[in-house]
C-alpha cells in the first residue's frame, strides 16, 4: 500500500514563500547619481573655459617669477594652448624621454600629471648645479641625482598652482612620484577625459614646453566652487566706507610752506659764500603757497606762535577749489 504524503498547510506555504522572497536592497543615503553620456563626453562651458584661461595666465606669471628666483636667471612662461582629450591618448602622445611627475590634489580626490621637456629639464638641472644653463644637449633620461634636483622645479610648479587657485579652492598639490613616461603609473582609467595645458618656457637661448594634465571631473569641481563664489553678492561699498575713512584720516602727510624763490646764474651760484644774502621774489605780507605732499593746495601768511614760525591759512588753491567743487 502506497505511503500517503501529508499536504502542507496554508501557514506552512506562506512561511516558505517569505523565506525565499527577495530581500529589499538597502538604500544608500547621501549619494547623488549623475547621468553620463558615453557617446558625447562632458566638456566645459565657455564661461568655465574663460575662467581657466584667466587662472592659467596668473599661474604662468607666478611661475615665471618663482623660477627666475630659483634658477637665478630670467625665465619667461606663457600658456600656449589647452585641449580636452582622453587620458590614454594623452599618455600615448608622450615621448619616452620626458620627465613626468604625479601630484595628488588634496582635499580633492584625484591626481594630476606634470610633463617636462627633457632638454629643458637638463638645462634647468645644469643651472641648479651652478652651470650656465645655455647648452642644449641630447634628450636622455635623468639620473637619480638629477631627478632630485628637478623635483625642486616641480615643487615650485605645485606652489604656484596653489597660489593661482587660492581664491577658488584651497588645493595643496603634493608631489607623489617623479620619473619618465615609461615609469608613469596608471593614475586613472584610459577612457577618462582630461584637460591638457601646454606651457612654453624660455630661459636665455633655450626654449621648451611642459604640460599639466588634470582630470576634467576635478576641474569641474574646482570651477564650480568659483561659480558659487561669483554668484555671491559682493558687499556694498558703503560697508567699507567708515573703515576706509578712518585709514585716510590717520594717514600722515608732509606739509611745507614756500617762502619764495629766485633765479640766478650758475656763476652766481658758484660765487655764493657763507653769510651771503639771497633776495627772494616774495614780499613781506604776501600770501605764501602751502604744499601738501609737494603739491600746492592752500595759501597762507607767515607768522609766529610761541617763538615758532607758523602760517595762517587764507584760502584754498584755485585748482584745488575747482577739484573739490567749492
Amino acid at each position: 500500500m502506497a505511503e500517503s504524503v501529508a499536504s502542507p498547510t496554508a501557514a506552512e506555504v506562506a512561511a516558505l514563500l517569505r523565506m525565499n522572497a527577495p530581500q529589499p536592497a538597502e538604500q544608500v543615503a547621501h549619494h547623488h547619481v549623475v547621468s553620463y553620456n558615453f557617446r558625447k563626453p562632458d566638456t566645459l562651458s565657455p564661461e568655465q573655459e574663460e575662467s581657466l584661461r584667466d587662472l592659467q595666465s596668473a599661474f604662468a606669471r607666478n611661475l615665471a617669477g618663482s623660477l627666475s628666483a630659483l634658477l637665478r636667471s630670467a625665465v619667461h612662461v606663457e600658456c600656449a594652448r589647452c585641449a580636452t582629450v582622453r587620458y590614454d591618448a594623452f599618455v600615448a602622445g608622450l615621448r619616452s624621454a620626458v620627465v613626468t611627475a604625479v601630484c595628488s590634489l588634496p582635499p580633492l580626490v584625484g591626481q594630476a600629471i606634470l610633463v617636462l621637456d627633457p632638454k629643458m629639464a637638463l638645462v634647468w638641472v645644469d643651472r641648479l648645479m651652478g652651470g650656465p644653463g645655455d647648452q642644449v644637449g641630447e634628450a636622455r633620461a635623468l639620473t637619480e641625482i638629477e631627478v632630485m634636483l628637478i623635483s625642486r622645479v616641480f615643487d615650485r610648479l605645485s606652489a604656484c598652482w596653489h597660489h593661482a587657485w587660492r581664491h577658488v579652492t584651497d588645493i595643496r598639490p603634493a608631489l607623489d612620484h617623479v620619473g619618465s613616461a615609461a615609469q608613469l603609473p596608471q593614475v586613472m582609467p584610459g577612457a577618462d577625459i582630461v584637460m591638457a595645458f601646454t606651457f612654453t618656457a624660455a630661459m636665455r637661448n633655450v626654449a621648451g614646453e611642459f604640460q599639466i594634465c588634470v582630470p576634467l571631473s576635478i576641474l569641474k569641481q574646482m570651477l564650480s566652487k568659483r561659480r558659487e563664489q561669483v554668484g555671491e553678492p559682493e558687499p556694498d561699498a558703503a560697508t567699507y566706507a567708515p573703515e576706509v575713512a578712518d585709514h585716510l584720516l590717520a594717514t600722515p602727510v608732509a606739509v611745507s610752506v614756500e617762502l619764495g624763490s629766485v633765479v640766478i646764474t650758475v656763476g652766481e651760484l658758484l660765487d655764493l659764500q657763507v653769510g651771503d644774502c639771497v633776495v627772494l621774489n616774495s614780499r613781506e605780507g604776501d600770501a605764501l603757497p602751502v604744499k601738501v605732499a609737494d603739491d600746492i593746495r592752500l595759501w597762507g601768511r607767515l607768522g609766529v606762535v610761541e617763538r615758532n614760525y607758523a602760517v595762517s591759512i587764507t584760502r584754498w588753491d584755485q585748482e584745488e577749489e575747482a577739484a573739490l567743487g567749492r
